[in-house]
């Protein structure tokens, strides 16, 4: 008989000791027993078991493989994604790079000072100079009426003797004073007049829209401008209400020259408005020339600009070419605020423009409501 711990050993061993055992005791029974006994095919078996193997062999490869295979694209979908985050860092640090270069140039733009710059000092210098001028020659021309007005208002009186009139203060005047005043006036202004011609032989007395000439007067015409403001006023004073007939001092006196004040201070207001316009638009004179009225400085100020092409180039940034000059939007907003500063004062010099107008104008309903009298 077979022993049985053959079964304990390897299958492959106890697989041959079966087939060897069953082949050697074959010939001891009958054929009819034979059909008892189980038919084994160990090389079957065998090459079975080998085949087995085999598959598993393939099928852990193939396992491996596909696993492998899994892991390769999981790297690669990473790999992908660390390549589009990369992509999208790379993207955002050039966004941010390119932000900061330009706030940085906008700095630098906005550090730099106006190019224009030089035209506001200039214009503001002028307005001062054309200002303080102004002042000056108004304190000059408002002490040489001074005389006449005493006269008119019974403060003072002229001796006249032929061309030539001297002052006395504290006299009141008689009719035959003011009247020899107001003759050796009108002498001097008119052949002062016959001296300052044009190029056609007229006066440049008799040419009344020198006063809105654009243009700069030349010496004859800004004297003739300064003789037709006094020819406005009225070269020939009043006789005064206090009068030499009245006693100075008296209640009838001082009531008179009251009257007289009221209406010399309507007249030299009105008549110093006119020569401040005559100032603004035509600056003064003295012995140096003309110097430039206010008017006529911001009338240059504006000409470099809208009168410029290359200014109009610059701010519009709507011209070609190799002479268009880039202005960056930073200094365009400087000359805005540039020309605001200006276009304030100029609001200014109109609020005050009306102001005066109110106070002429209020002046001469006054003297509606009721005319000059004793």
């Amino acid at each position: 008989m077979i022993n049985k711990n053959v079964f304990k050993m390897r299958p492959l061993v106890a697989a041959v000791l079966v087939s060897i055992g069953l082949v050697v005791t074959a010939p001891l029974v009958t054929p009819k027993a034979q059909a008892v006994y189980l038919v084994s095919d160990a090389a079957a078996f065998i090459q079975d078991t080998y085949a087995n193997t085999q598959r598993m062999i393939e099928s852990s490869k193939e396992l491996a493989y596909l696993k492998t295979q899994l892991d390769m694209i999981g790297s690669f979908a990473e790999m992908q994604v660390d390549n589009v985050n990369n992509g999208f860092a790379n993207v955002i640090a050039r966004l941010d790079k390119g932000e900061e270069e330009r706030q940085n140039l906008e700095q630098i733009e906005k550090s730099q000072p106006n190019t224009a710059a030089c035209g506001l000092f200039t214009v503001s210098a002028g307005i001062n100079d054309a200002s303080c001028a102004s002042e000056d020659k108004m304190e000059e021309f408002v002490a040489a009426r001074s005389q006449n007005n005493s006269m008119s208002t019974g403060g003072g009186k002229f001796t006249c003797t032929g061309s030539t009139c001297t002052f006395v203060a504290g006299e009141p005047p008689s009719p035959d004073d003011v009247n020899k005043k107001n003759t050796v006036d009108a002498i001097k202004v008119i052949d002062r007049c016959k001296e300052l011609k044009d190029p056609a032989g007229k006066s440049w007395c008799e040419h009344p829209e020198l006063m809105m000439f654009s243009a700069p007067l030349n010496a004859a015409q800004y004297e003739a401008v300064d003789i037709q403001i006094d020819l406005a006023s009225n070269l020939n004073k009043p006789v005064p209400f206090a009068d030499d007939s009245l006693e100075p001092k008296t209640p009838e006196s001082k009531r008179a020259r009251a009257a007289d004040l009221r209406r010399e201070n309507m007249r030299e207001s009105a008549v110093a408005a006119q020569k401040n316009l005559h100032m603004l638009m035509n600056g003064t004179r003295d012995a140096s020339g003309n110097k430039k009225g206010e008017v006529e400085v911001l009338n240059t100020y504006m000409s470099e600009r809208l009168g410029s092409q290359n200014w109009m180039c610059e701010v519009t940034q709507s011209c070609t070419g190799a002479a268009t000059k880039y202005v960056a939007p930073a200094e365009l907003e400087k000359r805005k605020i540039e020309m605001d500063a200006v276009l304030l004062h100029i609001a200014l010099q109109q609020y005050k423009s009306s102001l005066r107008v109110e106070k002429y104008l209020t002046d001469m309903n006054l003297m509606q409501i009721e005319s000059v009298s004793r």
